[in-house]
């Protein structure tokens, strides 16, 4: 706001014209002016005065309780008194409101007639009524509104008609005040939910991209992107992984027995179905005891890995049927064309790193004891780490 509107007359403004309208908006749940300073009537007593005047604080209280009040005057003449034909309205001086009112406020009236007003001890201002909290904007004055929300409610709609409401208010604003949302904690909320969008849309693409690339079939590819689509944005890798193994394992069985997509899904499905359930109960047994963690550690990953263990869940259901069903119904086998370059290089690229594999397979199952050995230090590593890393939510 511009300087002439100080910080008193922005809170008492905000108060009186935009406090109770963004209280009636449907999910608010309180709007409080943080650094409020409202109106009030100061009066700074002078000792010296007081004191050459023989007066006490307890005359100038009393005073002020005497003359600014509000009282019930009434009217003269009327019923149930009989015999008067007029009747009179009372009127008395109420609340003051002025500073000169609270000035000529009658302290005492000595018998000699003359009187000791308010003014004659004490200095009368039209303030705020604390100075315990202020509040500014950018070295400016500011009155700051902070708005807290129902439980349940929806943060984007009530910021949204929070914003339709100010911009509605501030037509009426005299000229030099204006407003601002300098903090907005759906902002975090619209980003996390890009993000949210964003992950989806890349993970899509990463399966996509992986599954036609290494198997070379647009029809093998739609099965796996159904499987993404019913997975949930935080489990989205763990869902999708297992319709990838049975699609994977499907197109081997009919490349290397040249058979039909029907007769290769019932033999994939009665070799890797024990499997798909095995991996989901470990991967069960990983994230449910986290959920059992107290205090707040255990508030913020209980719904993580809720959302894991049903992901993992649907993912088994999924693998288990839908997407043998679909391999059925979509897959073909090779009809024996040559691929392109790019298909070759990636096939002569995945059977290095398959050949890779096996032999380091085949060279541990030769040296169990070091692998032993080797399983034996990385569960001591976890153990020391266990210890060093602070385990509160916040460390000291």
């Amino acid at each position: 706001s511009d300087d002439k509107f100080d910080e008193i007359y922005l809170s008492n403004f905000a108060t009186l014209n935009v406090v109770d309208i963004l209280r009636r908006i449907p999910g608010v749940g309180g709007v409080s002016n943080v650094g409020s300073r409202y109106y009030a009537m100061q009066i700074w007593v002078q000792p010296d005065k007081l004191a050459s005047f023989g007066v006490t604080v307890q005359d100038l209280q009393s005073a002020l309780k005497d003359q600014n009040r509000e009282s019930a005057a009434g009217v003269l003449g009327q019923q149930p008194i009989e015999g008067v034909d007029i009747s009179i309205p009372i009127s008395t001086q109420g609340r003051l409101s002025s500073v000169e009112e609270f000035e000529n406020i009658v302290v005492r009236a000595n018998p000699n007639g003359s009187i000791i007003r308010l003014k004659d001890v004490a200095r009368v201002s039209l303030e705020a009524q604390s100075y315990n909290t202020e509040s500014g904007l950018n070295g400016g004055n500011a009155a700051v509104m902070n708005i807290r929300l129902l439980p349940g409610a929806n943060a984007m709609e009530v910021s949204k008609l929070v914003r339709e409401s100010m911009k509605e208010i501030s037509a009426s604003f005299p000229e030099g005040i204006s407003y601002l949302i300098p903090f907005d904690i759906t902002t975090y909320i619209s980003e996390s939910i890009h993000e949210v969008y964003k992950a989806l849309f890349e993970a899509l693409f990463l399966v996509i991209l992986i599954v036609f690339l290494s198997l070379q079939s647009w029809r093998a590819t739609l099965i796996p992107i159904i499987a993404t689509l019913l997975g949930l944005i935080l489990a989205i890798g763990i869902v999708v992984d297992d319709a990838i193994v049975v699609v994977e394992n499907v197109t081997r069985i009919m490349e290397e027995k040249k058979i039909g997509a029907y007769e290769a899904t019932k033999e994939a499905m009665h070799g890797i179905s024990g499997a798909l359930i095995t991996t989901s109960l470990v991967l069960c047994a990983v994230f449910v005891p986290v959920s059992f963690l107290s205090g707040i550690t255990g508030m913020l990953y209980r719904q993580f890995t809720v959302t894991i263990v049903a992901s993992v869940l649907i993912s088994t259901v999924v693998a288990l049927t839908l997407s043998p069903a679909m391999c059925a119904r979509l897959l073909k086998p090779d009809n024996g064309r040559k691929k392109n370059i790019v298909f070759r290089y990636i096939n002569i690229f995945l059977a290095r790193g398959n050949r890779t594999y096996e032999k380091m397979i085949k060279k541990s199952l030769t040296v169990p004891k070091r692998v032993f050995a080797g399983l034996g230090i990385i569960v001591i590593g976890i153990w020391l780490l266990n210890y060093a890393v602070p385990g509160s939510f916040l460390p000291e």
